[in-house]
């Protein structure tokens, strides 16, 4: 069995933050922050809306499954790819950081298929979406199968409750079932939020 206490994320990918002291530093150390998500490898989504979060930024969330009109309207109306630089905080260890977070005034915009011309934006603040997270001693050894777009409300929503009670998150949207029965046993999966589809899929693997 993988010792997966201090794991935060885990997904393919070369420049993955794999723990939450890689992500501490990240988010702690001074450097540039991307304010929104586009193509890059989750954890690095993730680890930049953080970081954009305790330093109070405003931070949007770009669906990478728009389509190709969409997204060019994104580009055009400047959402996609602001980068900013922070200064060096002062974060001793995960306690400072959920502080941080929770008092964030961040603005965190969220875009609905337009179908036709611009995506709809939403806005939501830390507060909003993280009203119903359940967190403390209860959960701390919980371990997320990530079954959402990371992108999508759900997926943030998930995020949320994982990252607060320190869980790691194993990401297997996307997957094929042979690698998403692989991921759960092999890293212990013990919660799984997903759509009927996936249960469904899921479910029938071996039937």
């Amino acid at each position: 069995m993988k010792i997966i206490n201090n794991l935060f994320w885990i997904q393919n990918g070369e420049n993955s933050i794999r723990t939450y002291q890689q992500l501490i530093d990240f988010v702690a150390n001074e450097g540039e922050v991307c304010l929104n998500y586009f193509g890059c490898d989750n954890s690095l989504l993730f680890a930049n809306f953080i970081k954009a979060l305790v330093n109070n930024l405003d931070y949007t969330f770009v669906d990478v499954d728009f389509s190709k009109n969409e997204l060019n309207s994104l580009f055009e109306s400047g959402y996609i790819k602001v980068v900013k630089n922070t200064e060096k905080l002062n974060i001793l260890d995960f306690h400072d950081l959920i502080k941080l977070v929770l008092e964030s005034k961040s603005n965190i915009t969220l875009f609905t298929s337009g179908t036709t011309g611009i995506p709809k934006k939403v806005r939501h603040s830390v507060n909003s979406l993280t009203r119903m997270v359940r967190y403390g001693e209860k959960h701390s050894s919980d371990i997320w199968g990530f079954c959402y777009n990371p992108t999508h409300m759900a997926g943030i929503q998930v995020f949320f409750q994982a990252f607060l009670n320190i869980n790691p998150m194993i990401y297997i949207y996307g997957a094929d079932n042979n690698e998403i029965y692989g991921r759960i046993s092999e890293f212990k999966v013990s919660h799984i939020s997903a759509t009927p589809t996936f249960y469904r899929l899921f479910t029938s693997i071996n039937k």
